[in-house]
């Protein structure tokens, strides 16, 4: 299930529960990395309020499928408790 209207406050809290750490916020993108997965995401910075755009919030579930740190059904788990 996708949720259309996370916000980046709120997105950047999964994150970081999951082990990411923001490593740089300059200029007009934020980066994290996850040192155990070796795994990086770099996504636009929006206002703390601002919802996250459907690519950017795919983006980011891509990443973290990929690299096995949760499930598709775990992800969207983490979506609908937001």
């Amino acid at each position: 299930m996708r949720n259309k209207t996370i916000k980046q406050k709120k997105l950047v809290s999964i994150l970081e529960d999951l082990g990411f750490n923001k490593v740089r916020t300059k200029g007009s993108h934020m980066i994290f990395s996850n040192s155990k997965y070796n795994a990086t995401v770099v996504m636009r910075s929006f206002k703390r309020n601002e919802p996250i755009s459907e690519m950017h919030l795919a983006s980011v579930r891509k990443t973290i499928i990929e690299k096995g740190i949760v499930t598709q059904e775990e992800w969207n788990e983490l979506l609908i408790d937001q």
